[in-house]
């Protein structure tokens, strides 16, 4: 990134480049062949007056109001002898607006066939063969005919004739190339740029609205086309009708370009899009508001406004190169003063001020084009190196936020994984407190009895160690069927009543296959059920049990334990505390268990949906309900 010094003395030293090479360019095409002969004394004859001698380069200006054929007519001396097989030529450095050319009576060139009269801001140049058969050796005459106006419409600008040149081919072609380049080839370069760099400040306003630079910069681009169109009035006729009317509305162009200036500063002046309309409107009728021709007015009001229009922009733009340092400032303010030197330069010429010599405005737009170019390119980069700037931060920003959710992802898993290891911890604690616990203290409490309870005591331990093999029994897998741990449960609890001599039914076909579930579901279920099957023998008549699973619906199962009571028991029939643990423990499975009495048998139902069990076993765990726990 440059600094604002550096900046600085880049733009000096880019603007200093340009203008050396502008100013040699120009002396290159100025310049003319030493070993040719110069004719600069020629007998001027306008319409029908007598001639009258005349010392070249000869202009007239608009004011003169000189109209008809202008004649210039020459004398030169040729020896025959030293041609030594080299051609001849003659070589009009400037002339316009039309020419024919006339060598001892035979026209040799005609510049309405050849080309077309480029525009006022521009001056046309010639170099022809004089025939071998036409020469003479010794005196030759020539004659150059100018018309001082256009054939199509009378366009009363200025008209001239430079010296004229006549010597060897090889030597004047380098020089007739140079200024037909300057003339032709690179206005119409200069053309197309205008119109690309036009477009893409337009793009670029469009893209960002807020930077008015380039808005006002592609209004001066396309307002200012008009005057550089000379070069292709040849497919465009009817330039040449509306010429006349594009240069007294030149301070339009000046307006805008002191609005730019103001943009690309910064600075205070601002010029409303109003006021340009305002121009443009007083313009237009500024030849109905004074009766005066309008190329009148243009040199004595539109051209010097337009001028000291550039002259404004480029002192707003010297104050913000003093007060910014900034490298496109720096540019455009050696574009603009080189334009305005050129306006000067060409007004000079117009009037008869300076000598007849090429047109500099046209010139002078390669540095302005190139000051705006640079000025895009710069604010463009800038652009995207801002855009790029702030992806890079959001990316920073992105890849930080990342890590931290990677971080809190790993602290939430080692969180769950602590918690579920407590959780797990004590559920164990609770199964072998509720299960084995219950037994021990039964055993413990019949061992310090005085009476001989061994059979009793025998029971219990039994039980217990029943209760600490379906504890053990559920946890030696991680995962299994749901038939592998009811298979478990009637190993453990149903197969004894039986062999007691209780007549059990057991029925669990009507099932549905759920594949595995983890163990905490099937503990809980187990636990439920056993919870029912203590209660209908503790509570039931000996006899009868009836325990049955089904599936009630596509996404529900249901387990039945139903028993014959041997008396009603209050306690059990409101809901004790291991109905409250049995409902506590449906809740967590997302289902519900309920007890009914009814007809002397007792029912214990305990229904579960398929989602909370299958497949991928419980999705969420849930705190009991305390409304349920309290029921």
């Amino acid at each position: 990134m440059l600094t604002r010094r550096g900046g600085t003395a880049l733009g000096v030293l880019v603007a200093c480049v340009l203008v050396a090479v502008t100013f040699f360019a120009v002396r290159d095409a100025l310049r003319s062949a030493d070993n040719a002969l110069r004719l600069s004394e020629a007998t001027l004859s306008i319409g029908d007056a007598a001639g009258t001698p005349v010392q070249l380069p000869y202009r007239w200006t608009p004011f003169e109001r000189q109209t008809g054929l202008h004649r210039f007519d020459f004398e030169f001396d040729f020896d025959a002898s030293r041609r030594a097989g080299r051609e001849l030529s003659l070589h009009v450095p400037v002339y316009e607006p039309y020419a024919n050319v006339y060598l001892n009576g035979l026209k040799i060139f005609d510049s309405t066939t050849s080309s077309d009269w480029p525009g006022p801001l521009s001056n046309a140049t010639a170099l022809m063969l004089l025939p071998a058969e036409r020469l003479l050796d010794g005196r030759n005459t020539l004659r150059i005919d100018l018309q001082a106006k256009a054939r199509t419409v009378a366009i009363p600008f200025a008209g001239g004739l430079s010296d004229v040149y006549v010597g060897w081919l090889d030597e004047l072609r380098p020089i007739y190339y140079w200024r037909s380049f300057f003339n032709h080839d690179l206005k119409i370069i200069l053309f197309g740029a205008q119109i690309m760099l036009a477009c893409f400040a337009l793009v670029l306003f469009l893209r960002k609205p807020s930077d008015t630079a380039f808005g006002w910069m592609g209004m001066v681009l396309f307002l200012s086309l008009a005057y550089g169109a000379g070069p292709i009035a040849q497919i465009l006729p009817d330039y040449r009708l509306i010429i006349v009317y594009t240069f007294l509305m030149s301070p339009v162009v000046g307006l805008a370009l002191v609005g730019l200036s103001g943009a690309i500063t910064g600075s205070a002046t601002r010029i409303p899009l109003w006021l340009l309309a305002g121009m443009f409107v007083f313009l237009a009728a500024l030849p109905q508001l004074f009766d005066r021709p309008v190329v009148d007015l243009t040199f004595h009001f539109s051209l010097p406004v337009t001028i000291a229009l550039f002259f404004t922009s480029f002192v707003i733009l010297a104050r913000g190169v003093v007060r910014n340092r900034s490298l496109d400032v720096v540019l455009t303010l050696s574009g603009v003063f080189i334009l305005f030197v050129g306006a000067v330069h060409d007004v000079g010429v117009w009037r008869g001020w300076i000598e007849h010599g090429l047109m500099l405005a046209q010139v002078s737009r390669i540095i302005t084009l190139v000051g705006f170019a640079a000025m895009i390119f710069r604010r463009y980069t800038s652009m995207s190196d801002a855009l790029d700037n702030a992806a890079d931060e959001l990316r920073a920003r992105l890849t930080e936020k990342e890590r931290e959710l990677a971080d809190l992802y790993e602290e939430q898993k080692r969180k769950d994984a602590a918690r579920l290891l407590q959780e797990e911890r004590a559920r164990m604690t609770r199964d072998l407190h509720d299960g084995v616990a219950g037994h021990l203290v039964a055993i413990t409490a019949l061992s310090e009895s005085d009476k001989d309870l061994r059979d009793n005591i025998k029971a219990s331990a039994r039980a217990a160690l029943g209760e600490l093999r379906l504890v053990l029994d559920t946890l030696e897998v991680e995962e299994a069927d749901l038939h592998y741990y009811l298979g478990v449960f009637r190993g453990r609890c149903v197969e004894p009543l039986e062999a007691l001599g209780y007549d059990v039914t057991w029925s669990m076909t009507r099932l549905p296959e759920l594949g595995t579930i983890p163990q905490e579901a099937a503990f809980n279920i187990i636990r439920i059920l056993q919870e029912a099957v203590t209660n209908a023998v503790r509570h039931g008549a000996p006899g009868r049990l009836d325990i049955r699973g089904e599936a009630i619906a596509p996404d529900t199962i249901r387990f039945v334990v139903r028993n014959h009571l041997s008396s009603q028991d209050p306690t059990e029939s409101t809901g004790g505390l291991g109905l409250r643990n049995a409902r506590e423990r449906a809740h967590s499975l997302d289902g519900f268990a309920s007890f009914e009495v009814r007809d002397e048998q007792a029912e214990f139902t305990l229904t579960i949906p398929v989602r909370t069990i299958a497949d991928n076993g419980l999705q969420t765990r849930r705190e009991p309900d305390p409304a349920v726990c309290q029921a």
